[in-house]
């Protein structure tokens, strides 16, 4: 379980810029993970990190799911469209791959 939540967000912060170092290509948040507008804020702004990198960074996120719901709610898909994956995958350790 991952937390993109304000009481969590410094580490998630430094876990996604390692990820950005390492070239990760997708971020997927699993139904346990922890997401609020902090969250929010923090995956937009890796996103435009990677482009301004020349790369693209996929956001996936539980179709159904409280996370997408607020993606889309604070207008992100105009950034980024999170993509909606049913559940039953796993992601690797901290939410990203």
């Amino acid at each position: 379980m991952a937390s993109f939540a304000i009481g969590g967000i410094e580490e998630c912060r430094l876990r996604l810029a390692s990820s950005l170092d390492d070239g990760v290509e997708v971020v997927r948040l699993t139904e346990a993970d922890t997401f609020d507008t902090c969250g929010a804020q923090l995956l937009a702004s890796a996103v435009q990190t990677a482009r301004s990198r020349g790369r693209d960074l996929a956001i996936q996120m539980p179709e159904g799911g409280e996370a997408l719901r607020l993606w889309q709610s604070l207008g992100l898909d105009a950034l980024c469209r999170a993509e909606p994956v049913t559940t039953g995958f796993t992601a690797p350790e901290g939410g990203t791959s």
